[in-house]
């Protein structure tokens, strides 16, 4: 099927962002055309990532800057996806330890929580004879687990004795790897099997593959499932995340995912597309 056709034959369009939508925030060739044409159509726009760099508002920002079009309560980031969880689990004013950058924190503390960031501790260098004193704060409810290039030895030590005194294990995503320009790098899943193989604990993931994800957003905007379709460039989140929640899926090879290494996954998307041009 063409992608003229996917978009006669659907009403709701959920995107992933990095390699379907842009790459290291430039977008790809025809995403701009493809979202004014759904725009003209009055077709309904979702955007769905793990990414928990940015906040809603800070998304909101990006997507200006590019003039994608876009709202707050149609951009569905691990970020929110995570502090509403929490907002719906845990009484204002608690204690969350969050593992991750700026925007995960933010969405967070908008929340109403008291965040304890994983940045205050970037400096922080472990001797083995100050193993035995790492001061804990008192009642973390939770330990939230992003994306950070500056993950150390300190951080998981004081989540995993978090975790020793209650604490419950959540992420945004359970990515293995994620792509920045030609390179992959290590994802959240990293961290969560540190965590867990050192506390032997299991963890709730807020993110894609889980159906939550796409239900949630059913569910308030009485969306016809059959009418839905998910576009994404990784089997293993995106891919099946659209299988889990029963709509439609496209699998874009312009990000992880090329002709040789999605086939040998046991299930396969509807739809195949190169890129996002209306031409192709």
């Amino acid at each position: 099927m063409s992608l003229k056709e996917i978009i006669s034959s659907h009403d709701n369009f959920f995107f992933d962002l990095d390699g379907v939508i842009w790459e290291c925030e430039t977008l790809l060739p025809g995403v701009s055309d493809l979202l004014s044409i759904l725009v003209q159509q009055n077709k309904r726009i979702y955007y769905v990532t793990n990414n928990a760099i940015h906040s809603r508002t800070s998304f909101l920002k990006l997507f200006q800057k590019l003039q994608i079009p876009a709202e707050s309560d149609k951009i569905i980031c691990a970020s929110y996806s995570c502090a509403n969880y929490l907002k719906r689990k845990y009484p204002a004013g608690s204690k969350i330890l969050v593992i991750g950058v700026f925007g995960l924190c933010q969405e967070i503390t908008l929340a109403g929580f008291e965040v304890i960031p994983s940045s205050e501790m970037e400096e922080v260098k472990l001797g083995t004879s100050q193993l035995g004193n790492i001061n804990i704060e008192d009642d973390i409810k939770a330990v939230v687990v992003g994306f950070t290039p500056r993950l150390n030895f300190y951080m998981v030590s004081y989540a995993l004795n978090c975790l020793n005194q209650g604490a419950e294990l959540i992420t945004g995503n359970y990515d293995c790897c994620d792509k920045f320009g030609k390179y992959n790098i290590p994802g959240s899943a990293c961290t969560i099997e540190f965590l867990t193989y050192s506390h032997s604990c299991g963890f709730t993931n807020l993110g894609k593959p889980e159906r939550v994800v796409i239900d949630s957003v059913i569910e308030r905007d009485e969306l016809v499932r059959e009418r839905c379709v998910m576009f994404g460039d990784k089997m293993a989140t995106d891919i099946l995340l659209g299988k889990n929640a029963g709509i439609h899926t496209a699998l874009v090879l312009t990000g992880v995912e090329k002709t040789g290494t999605y086939e040998r996954c046991e299930f396969q998307p509807e739809y195949v597309l190169d890129n996002l041009l209306l031409s192709s």
